[in-house]
């Protein structure tokens, strides 16, 4: 199901699978590519208490041009006793907007980091090696372990240093990869036969670690997993790589179509390993300010990651929409704001439109600001995260009230402006 289509209609009036590493593949541009939900998350993998979010302080947006402050002050000094916020006066809805954007967001309130902890009810276990498993075979097992849990392969294929045992039929298809070789400077030695690596191909019946199958939603292994180790995308095949890593191994999850479709358990290495991996949900890094591969304030290109299919004139920004996602660019060439269209593009922890909010307070932890404005029930607030590396960027998760759903994802200079008119969020 896709958000926002109506939104995209205003506006514009086979899976590759492969776990060889490649130099091709970046943070930016890999090779490769709750209540419904929170009624088939495993007790076993939550925990009784909340961590505690620290205490941050307010950065203020990113000021507007020099001439805004100079208007604005003119106008002020004219026409002193008019409502600067007043929805007529001879300010004019120009300068509103300038107030608006002028105005900084305030640090989280109590009453709003009360509400926060009540939300917060997604608490993820520290992964151990046993729950990077398919269908209970962990890397190191023997080819009697395996044959224990899963009987007598199919077929068995050799190579010089590898024995691989098949498993499959009309509905499975896995493969269990045993190194039997080990070489070293002195030439070569064999030892017993044990799992490098699985490979999960078909299956809606194989139990993956922490009782993921095949097709289940990306927010449930989220839920399960939390945090992922590295998010990888395939840019061309729209395929993302949610990698989980303990000690020197890797589970691995190819999701397409909002679903985990094949599953590899392997070595850690390039390019799913990560030296700089986050260590938990309030921990900030670069990559977490930028969304579908683009930071903001660097020069744009067009079709760096996907061929656009529409373009929007405001002023002089250029609005470039591609199927799942649209950038705003100004008349400098630089990106100034990415949103999220559709629930089949994800942020670099892997979070979308659609995903309940303890679902993102588990993945980010606690906002640094919370935008409340109005008081429809059935409006949104706005979770802004800060960007300790850029001042004034934010990661902002637009939520519904009523269902505590995310409406939008956008990465944005400064604070969004008419949080709730949908097309104007994303400065159109």
């Amino acid at each position: 199901m896709k958000y926002h289509i109506s939104i995209m209609t205003a506006l514009t009036a086979g899976i590759v699978f492969a776990f060889a590493g490649s130099s091709a593949v970046t943070a930016e541009s890999p090779l490769f590519t709750p209540a419904a939900i929170e009624e088939n998350v495993s007790t076993a993998t939550t925990t009784d208490a909340a961590e505690q979010p620290k205490d941050t302080t307010d950065t203020p947006a990113k000021p507007a041009k020099e001439d805004a402050y100079a208007r604005l002050e003119r106008e002020c000094r004219e026409h002193p006793d008019t409502d600067k916020t007043a929805p007529t006066g001879p300010l004019g809805e120009k300068s509103k907007e300038i107030l608006s954007i002028l105005t900084p967001l305030t640090p989280v309130t109590a009453a709003q980091r009360q509400l926060l902890a009540q939300q917060d009810t997604l608490h993820v276990i520290p992964l151990i090696a046993a729950d990077l498993n398919i269908q209970g075979i962990e890397r190191g097992f023997s080819q009697a372990q395996v044959e224990e849990r899963l009987g007598k392969p199919v077929r068995i294929t050799k190579t010089d240093h590898f024995m691989t045992l098949h498993y499959g039929n009309d509905k499975e298809s896995l493969r269990c990869v045993l190194r039997t070789e080990q070489e070293t400077a002195d030439g070569r030695f064999t030892y017993t036969p044990q799992v490098d690596a699985v490979f999960l191909a078909k299956g809606d019946t194989v139990s993956i670690g922490r009782n993921i199958f095949l097709h289940n939603p990306v927010e449930l292994v989220l839920r399960r997993y939390g945090v992922p180790h590295n998010v990888l995308r395939d840019a061309a095949a729209n395929v993302y790589y949610l990698v989980y890593e303990a000690g020197r191994t890797d589970l691995i999850f190819a999701v397409a179509e909002r679903k985990v479709q094949r599953v590899a358990l392997m070595e850690a290495r390039y390019p799913y390993h990560r030296e700089q991996a986050l260590t938990g949900r309030q921990a900030r890094e670069k990559r977490d300010f930028t969304l579908m591969g683009f930071g903001l304030d660097e020069p744009f290109i067009a079709n760096r990651y996907n061929m656009w299919n529409n373009q929007l004139k405001r002023g002089t920004d250029t609005f470039w929409l591609y199927n799942n996602y649209g950038v705003a660019v100004d008349g400098k060439n630089k990106v100034k704001r990415v949103f999220l269209l559709t629930n089949s593009g994800y942020t670099d922890r892997g979070a979308t439109l659609g995903y309940h909010v303890s679902t993102v307070l588990g993945l980010y932890g606690y906002p640094d600001h919370v935008d409340h404005t109005g008081t429809d029930p059935k409006g949104v607030d706005v979770y802004y995260y800060s960007s300790p590396y850029q001042p004034g960027v934010y990661l902002a998760f637009v939520i519904k009230r009523d269902t505590q759903y995310v409406d939008d994802v956008i990465l944005t200079e400064g604070p969004l402006h008419d949080v709730q008119n949908p097309t104007a969020r994303y400065g159109l």
